[in-house]
Formats: C-alpha cells, structure tokens, sequence
C-alpha cells in the first residue's frame, strides 16, 4: 500500500482553516503533513522591506504551528521513518516561473520540506490573474511552472487543482500533469466555475487516478469529505493514494482524531 492516506487541504484566509494530511501511524490525531496558506510568488518578489518581512513571517508562523501542534504532516514519498512530527510544506501561487523558482529557493532556506503549487484556487482575482484554477486554461505554462520549481529546488513538488475550469477534464488535465512529474497532485472534485457548490465528482477523480497511477504518479482526492467516517472505504472505491480534508477541519480539530486508530 502506498504510505498515503489522510490530508487536510489548506486555503487561503487563515492560518488554521485547512491543513495536509498523509496517514503513517507517527503523528498524533493521524495527520502527518501541514501546508500553509497559500502566499503570492509575485508579492514574495515585488515586496519592499516591511511587506516581505510581513510574509516570511506568514510562511514561519504557519510552520512553526505544524511543528510544535503535532495534529499535522507532509509530502515525502517514502517512509518518514523515526521522525515523529509533522512535515511542512509551504503553498504558493503565481503564474510567472522566474518567480516561482526564487520562491521555492526561499521555501527551502526556511526549513519547509516541501513546496505545493496551487493550480485550484478559485476566487475569481486569482484566476482572472491566470494564477490558482487559471492555470487549466494554460497546461504548457503549468508545466513550465512544476519544471522551473523542480530545478531550483531538491525538495518534493506538488500540485493542488481542480478537476476543470467548466466541465470535467481531469483525465487529459493529468496527462498533462505527469508529463512534468509532480510528487504528488491533490484533486478537487469541483470545477472552477463551481467554486464550493454542488456535490465533489468523486468519479471524474477515480478516472483521473487511474492516469496518476499509469504514470506512476500519487494522487489525493478532495471534496465533500467531513468526516473520518468511511474513509478507508472511500479510498478503495475511487482508488486514491490518500484524501483532503479541508473545509471540514476549519475551527473542528477534532475531525482527526481516531486517525491512528487501525
């Protein structure tokens, strides 16, 4: 069995609304991974002195909680082995690979152990930017963004997405996707034009796993979950690596626990 299996998605707004999740039995309540609120490439670039002091420390702050709350984890692959405390991986959005790149070298001076690329978010100013779920709309650009980040840094690359911008297109999205080889890609069941409404289309992200795993690739599914009832199952029946959690676990840490619990 792959190593994942629980994650909590984490949003832009706060620092505690959503968290990420990998299942390993080590942490406590059974959540291994925290990602941070996402932050801007372009805001960590154009910043004057005061501003740019103002997100690094979002980006400490965020894992500084990850660490000492051991309730959340991360984006390694393998084992985490002895280690038994959360890993933290710093989100960021952007269109622009240069900006991208110095990012990832500033994520991984600050001690994360991984960086997620946000290529979901649907508020309409990030994606009219061509930023967040904007950059459905242009997969060559996506796939210049994960390679550029994948040069300037050793640590584990994700992507966080959607299954389309107005209908399903998740199984030629994720095509697209593994051409470049992201570590892992965490997919929303919703459509950008959908935002939060409607029911997660948990087939569309089934069929979409299947490609994940014909490349050999990992994959979360998110959407609609609320809580760790069912999980288990719901992993075997669409055939994911792991879920998200992530509005569900806002201001209700409870949500995780019986997390470890075999």
């Amino acid at each position: 069995d792959a190593p994942f299996r629980f994650m909590v998605a984490k949003y832009g707004g706060t620092h505690t609304r959503c968290v990420g999740v990998l299942h390993t039995g080590c942490v406590g309540d059974g959540v291994d991974v925290v990602f941070t609120e996402f932050v801007s490439v372009d805001a960590l670039h154009y910043a004057k002195d005061e501003r740019r002091e103002r997100l690094l420390k979002t980006l400490i702050r965020a894992r500084d909680v990850g660490s000492h709350s051991r309730s959340v984890g991360a984006l390694h692959s393998g084992s985490v082995g002895d280690r038994c405390w959360p890993f933290e991986v710093a989100q960021v959005f952007g269109k622009k690979p240069e900006f991208f790149a110095e990012a990832a070298v500033l994520v991984e001076s600050l001690g994360f152990d991984g960086i997620d690329i946000n290529m979901g978010c649907p508020a309409h100013k990030v994606e009219e930017s061509g930023s967040g779920a904007g950059l459905i709309h242009t997969p060559a650009l996506a796939q210049e963004i994960i390679r550029t980040v994948k040069a300037a840094t050793k640590l584990p690359v994700s992507v966080k997405t959607r299954i389309g911008v107005d209908k399903d297109v998740a199984e030629e999205w994720m095509e697209q996707l593994m051409e470049v080889r992201p570590a892992m890609i965490s997919l929303h069941g919703r459509t950008l034009k959908q935002l939060y409404q409607g029911r997660a289309d948990w087939e569309a992200i089934a069929r979409a796993a299947k490609v994940v795993h014909k490349h050999g690739g990992h994959i979360l599914g998110n959407g609609d979950i609320t809580s760790i009832n069912n999980l288990q199952f719901t992993i075997h029946k669409y055939g994911v690596d792991g879920v998200l959690i992530g509005r569900a676990a806002e201001g209700n840490p409870g949500v995780f626990v019986g997390l470890d619990e075999p």
